[in-house]
């Protein structure tokens, strides 16, 4: 028998379901919507991105199909989304999933990505155009993605770079949003402003690396909501790495609003992507882990979480310093490539 979803997602994250479609869930045909209606048609199973469970909860919802709902943002958003998700589990009770990239707290019916162990092959329909060409014709793609900045591409298409892509910089504007719509703490505030000045530094010294150390073991870090705490640990981790790493000529980090997007095409055969984590969770299947797949892209996973059962914020944060001390005592500069990705290496 046909296995069938109808995913509900607003258009720019069509990309990122049709990943989780072909690496981690078992649909032989998918319908998308970009909206949700009051009459919004449901099939006998649906995906509800976060982003609509208010029009879900107001639309005319068939109890006897099932619902998963995707908070790509873990406990934060399900948090704040609390009230009206008990309504829909009085209402749907086991036809109600939650789908979690990121931290979840100790709820029920809570789902997390696994690989399924192949790569589904599927029908799909009413994607963007940007979505169906970057899925169904990644080379052709990837020749469009070189289009957008060709003096990049001529420059380092054939050179071995060890890249970050994803949140590094911390500005302003990021840190009001974390503040007015994440509910950061004043002392999280404080943290992202000195992570603002490192860049104005060739590199970190050894009382900045100090300074972040005492508060990841400050009593009011342990206070923290675990999401804002995973967090604060992640954007330290990738601002210190990243710039001990710009100190040698092998390593690139692009920043999300860099036009050449090196890592979602099919080319940079000698570049090493730098797979640090999401900073909603340590979850291992997540967006950039299903790209660099996706566009079978070389990877080195570093996440000091990872290496425990339940996320230990205490053991994780001591782990982080000391890789920091030991890349210091390091001479970063003059290593030489197949060096670098050594010395970079957790172990």
């Amino acid at each position: 028998m046909k296995k069938t979803v109808k995913i509900f997602s607003p258009i720019h994250q069509q990309f990122t379901f049709l990943l989780y479609c072909k690496y981690v869930f078992d649909f032989d045909e998918i319908s998308f919507e970009n909206k949700i209606y009051k009459n919004s048609g449901y099939k006998l199973e649906n995906f509800i991105d976060i982003e609509f469970l208010k029009g879900f909860s107001e639309s005319n919802i068939d109890k006897k199909l099932r619902y998963t709902i995707f908070f790509w943002n873990g406990q934060k958003q399900y948090t704040e989304n609390l009230h009206l998700i008990n309504l829909l589990k009085k209402t749907l009770n086991k036809n109600l999933n939650l789908f979690f990239v990121g931290n979840a707290i100790d709820i029920d019916n809570v789902k997390f990505a696994k690989l399924s162990g192949n790569e589904k092959k599927f029908r799909f329909k009413n994607t963007s155009l940007r979505n169906r060409i970057a899925f169904k014709y990644p080379l052709f793609f990837s020749f469009i993605s070189i289009l957008k900045d060709g003096i990049k591409f001529f420059k380092y298409n054939n050179q071995p770079k060890i890249c970050f892509t994803g949140l590094v910089k911390i500005n302003d504007n990021f840190i009001s949003h974390l503040i007015k719509d994440w509910n950061f703490s004043n002392e999280s505030k404080q943290v992202l402003n000195d992570l603002k000045k490192i860049y104005k530094s060739a590199c970190i010294n050894n009382e900045t690396i100090d300074k972040f150390s005492i508060f990841l073991n400050s009593a009011k870090y342990n206070g923290l909501p675990p999401y804002e705490k995973y967090f604060m640990s992640q954007i330290i981790f990738r601002n210190c790495l990243c710039n001990i790493l710009q100190q040698n000529k092998y390593f690139y980090l692009q920043d999300w609003d860099d036009r050449a997007k090196f890592m979602d095409n099919l080319f940079y055969k000698k570049f090493v992507f730098l797979d640090l984590g999401s900073t909603a969770g340590n979850d291992f299947i997540y967006f950039r882990y299903l790209v660099l797949r996706f566009f079978k892209k070389r990877s080195l996973r570093i996440n000091f979480f990872d290496k425990y059962d339940k996320i230990n914020f205490v053991a994780a944060n001591k782990d982080i310093i000391n890789y920091f001390k030991k890349l210091k005592n390091l001479n970063i500069k003059k290593l030489e490539f197949s060096q670098l990705l050594d010395a970079i290496k957790s172990k």
